[in-house]
């Protein structure tokens, strides 16, 4: 049976450093890190582009599987977020895409279809 990879979470409130430490850890035991909160961010990018309902929870939930959203560490920078082949690092940091991903993390099929690519991330 394969060993499961140890997780780290890290809370708090925006703009409190939780990013910046989690990359320092993530470097100093050379595992990955992935940005919770900028998956949901890009999902609600990702939604708003589309055109899809904030309000239309199965289908928010198919959206969210079925987008190719990769995450992209850097050393000398903040990691890179693409959506399909379009870096969209600047855009989930828009209070735009922060208000959409409000509502996306509201529906709860969003949430577990999301989880699972959360799990799956390596």
């Amino acid at each position: 049976m394969p060993q499961a990879a140890p997780v780290i979470t890290i809370d708090g409130p925006s703009g409190s450093g939780k990013g910046t430490i989690s990359r320092a850890v993530a470097r100093a035991l050379g595992w990955h890190f992935l940005d919770s909160g900028a998956l949901y961010r890009a999902v609600g990018v990702a939604a708003v582009r589309s055109g899809a309902d904030l309000a239309d929870e199965q289908a928010l939930a198919r959206l969210a599987l079925d987008a190719d959203i990769r995450f992209e560490d850097r050393i000398d920078s903040e990691p890179h977020v693409w959506l399909g082949d379009e870096d969209i690092s600047a855009d989930i940091r828009t209070e735009e895409a922060g208000q959409a991903a409000s509502k996306v993390a509201a529906q709860p099929a969003v949430r577990a279809a999301l989880l699972a690519k959360q799990r799956a991330f390596q």
